[in-house]
């Protein structure tokens, strides 16, 4: 079988990182000024991720033996399926390609990816068929030769390491990056687990495509996979798209091990949570390669966050362990979500001045958006007003605040990014750090 895998870039906003946000995608506006339009034209630029679950697809059918390409945008001819990854802020264009390549050529369209298994009943009426969940098992059926057809459920892969490595060969892999965080290239993803029991599901997108049960692979086989990306592809830099990749604290000290002792030379980035961080553990991953975290601190109000069901890190923890990576020269990016229904606009410049008070290298400042199929959504139906899914990148307002208008909320988002960038204290922390250097 002749099989495209297909990635749909033609979003206003720019290139479509479908890995994001839980596998929902995001595309990015931080705001309308000259200086929102120039931050958000460099993340542009800089941060293209390889559409990691199109990855694990390709290697599913090319070990069984069929033809895979993959393609962006343009649609090759004489194939025998295409698959095309979703989005929720890509549904449009998606579902218009999936109208043109069955106008057109007469071939099945297949969908997979968290938007399509949320909301199969939307593409089906535009493909043959819709994977919703996990699309590794039922892929492994259509390798047998099984054309897939209407909605199929697929269960989630218990045993991650009976999981082939992502088939890289027919992708781009020059033109993926994460700079300026990670500017080594060739660069790559790699997952090592799946699932997050933390209690912030009730609005986290991540849970919504992979559920809350934490799934791990072996240290053997991460690390086997790490040594053939760098012998076949010749990776410098990764990113581990792990939902929180520090959750098991004994775990990452014995991948750190593993890694260190490798030498394979590649710098590496994580998602994680603060308050599963401590000196020791950055310290062994800093030695193995560690060069930049993500976590989600989301506001400075405790109220606030324990109404979308966050437990607040303290004050005291975050800014000993952000101060430690400065001294490390580990790159820390915290993001911040303004604009929770029980949010003010006082609260909103609280969590400002917080985020400046703790000057990590890069703040992300996003206004709350409720994703279907988290509790979340469910919660705020009667209040969501914009129904237009090329919205839903996080920044924009999608439903009517209690005491912030949308505008305002704009306003408020696009004065975050101008006075937490454009600042003295920022501006001197960064000097520091390119003088200081990261090797």
């Amino acid at each position: 079988m002749r099989i495209c895998l297909l990635d749909i870039q033609e979003h206003p906003d720019g290139y479509i990182n479908r890995d994001l946000a839980g596998g929902y995608g995001s595309a990015t506006r931080y705001g309308n000024s000259p200086f929102a339009r120039t931050l958000s034209l460099i993340k542009r630029m800089g941060l293209r991720l390889p559409p990691l679950t199109l990855g694990y697809l390709a290697a599913i059918f090319h070990r069984a033996g069929h033809e895979v390409v993959f393609a962006t945008n343009e649609v090759p001819r004489r194939r025998d399926l295409f698959i095309i990854l979703s989005s929720i802020v890509g549904a449009r264009s998606e579902m218009k390609k999936g109208d043109e390549i069955r106008r057109e050529t007469d071939t099945p369209v297949c969908y997979v990816g968290t938007f399509a298994s949320v909301r199969p009943d939307l593409y089906i009426e535009h493909g043959d068929s819709v994977i919703a969940g996990e699309p590794e098992n039922a892929a492994r059926e259509i390798a047998k030769g099984e054309m897939p057809r209407g909605i199929i459920k697929s269960s989630p892969v218990e045993h991650l390491d009976s999981l082939p490595f992502p088939f890289w060969d027919i992708f781009p892999i020059y033109e993926y990056s994460y700079a300026p965080v990670i500017m080594a290239k060739p660069f790559l993803t790699v997952s090592t687990s799946r699932g997050c029991p933390y209690p912030c599901f009730y609005y986290c997108p991540y849970t919504a495509a992979q559920g809350r049960r934490l799934r791990t692979r072996t240290i053997p086989g991460v690390m086997e996979e790490l040594k053939e990306l760098r012998r076949k592809y010749g990776i410098k830099g990764s990113f581990f798209r792990d939902p929180i990749f520090t959750i098991d604290r004994n775990r990452s000290l014995e991948l750190a091990d593993a890694i260190e002792m490798a030498d394979l030379g590649i710098r590496w980035a994580c998602e994680t949570h603060l308050e599963t961080l401590d000196e020791a553990l950055l310290s062994k991953l800093y030695d193995a390669g560690l060069r930049a975290i993500n976590v989600g601190i989301e506001g400075a109000s405790e109220d606030v966050l324990k109404r979308i069901k966050r437990t607040a890190v303290s004050a005291t923890h975050a800014e000993r362990i952000v101060r430690y990576c400065g001294r490390r020269g580990i790159h820390v990016s915290a993001f911040y979500i303004l604009g929770s229904p029980d949010d003010t606009e006082e609260n909103i410049k609280r969590t400002l001045r917080y985020a400046k008070h703790l000057n990590t290298d890069a703040a992300q400042f996003t206004i709350s958006t409720p994703y279907p199929g988290t509790p979340y959504y469910e919660d705020m139906r009667d209040m969501i007003d914009v129904h237009d899914w090329e919205y839903y990148t996080g920044f924009y307002s999608v439903f009517r605040h209690p005491r912030i208008t949308r505008g305002r909320l704009h306003q408020l988002k696009d004065h975050a990014y101008l006075s937490y960038y454009l600042r003295p204290k920022w501006l001197l922390h960064m000097i520091r750090t390119i003088i200081r250097g990261r090797s």
